[in-house]
């Protein structure tokens, strides 16, 4: 999904979406990962609740999720896709902390 050229068709942003739960329930069920399967499940969560797949808000991503959100969001945005060219890393820098400022990502 992430290499197809063009805009996503809905059920395609479905699938997209979906990674974050597939990516909890792999992680759960190992012993020696399931630690960090709620982490890397909600890496997509926004404080403001406009994250995926949970929706959660703020108070309930822990610190360790919203550091990897910002991580993989900065990661996203220097990596080129189909549909865009990569960002430099100054720019992308900016876009995070445009991202913080809206309540989105944590500062």
């Amino acid at each position: 999904m992430w290499a197809k050229p063009g805009p996503q068709r809905e059920g395609d942003w479905e699938q997209v979406r979906l990674h974050a739960y597939y990516t909890e329930r792999v992680l759960s069920r190992c012993s020696a990962l399931g630690e960090l399967a709620l982490v890397a499940g909600m890496h997509h969560e926004r404080a403001d609740g406009s994250g995926y797949h949970r929706g959660s808000r703020a108070a309930e991503i822990p610190l360790g999720a919203r550091v990897v959100a910002a991580a993989d969001a900065y990661q996203a945005l220097t990596q080129m896709r189909p549909h865009r060219p990569a960002m430099e890393r100054d720019e992308a820098a900016r876009q995070l902390e445009d991202e913080a400022a809206a309540a989105r990502l944590d500062r």
